[in-house]
């Protein structure tokens, strides 16, 4: 352990790090350590946080291989784990949102929905109930026209407190299209009912 060792040649007071270490099993194990030097000697902890990583990198694989855009941001705020549907919806690349606060990567796309007033209202909405669920459609003009379900959703810690959020953006262009062809059918349908009733009662 080169950081303990170099920690403990050198205590500079609070210091905190991470190391993969090999078992016997060969099984990697992730170990965080926190040292603090005091008057009399150290304390150090170590936590084996493996099981947190893995979940982690579970975690970053769903969102990465998702078919809707998505974006998880921490509780202050900030964009952790953007994925490439999100950026390719607005067309820029996810890492320009990595680490960006959610509310100025929400005026930067702003620009690209129809109406923006309404991505601002409901977002504003969500702030004002911050463990609700809530859902928007909303429609995108540029780079090219999108009909967006907007969900967003709070995501708790094992003892319950907020930690942060997701937002998905899942395309339903296709659907909407659909709908609205159906109702123009149901409407042809419903005026040729309504012309053949009145010839039979001519």
């Amino acid at each position: 352990l080169v950081d303990l060792a170099e920690y403990l040649a050198t205590p500079l007071g609070f210091a905190e790090w991470e190391r993969d270490t090999a078992s016997n099993a060969d099984q990697a194990s992730s170990l965080h350590f926190r040292a603090l030097a005091q008057t009399n000697g150290h304390t150090i902890l170590v936590e084996d946080v493996t099981e947190r990583r893995a979940l982690e990198s579970r975690s970053k694989a769903i969102v990465a291989s998702s078919k809707d855009g998505m974006v998880v941001v921490d509780d202050q705020g900030v964009i952790q784990w953007p994925n490439g549907r999100f950026g390719q919806l607005f067309g820029l690349h996810w890492r320009q949102f990595k680490g960006m606060k959610f509310q100025m990567a929400m005026d930067l796309i702003s620009e690209c929905f129809e109406n923006r007033s309404e991505l601002a209202r409901f977002i504003r909405q969500v702030e004002r109930a911050p463990d609700a669920h809530a859902e928007e459609i909303l429609t995108i003009a540029w780079p090219q026209r999108l009909v967006l379900l907007v969900s967003t959703r709070a995501i708790s810690s094992e003892k319950g407190r907020n930690i942060g959020r997701v937002w998905t953006f899942s395309d339903i262009t296709k659907f909407k299209d659909m709908e609205q062809e159906l109702r123009g059918y149901a409407s042809q349908l419903e005026s040729r009912v309504r012309e053949r009733t009145q010839e039979l009662e001519k």
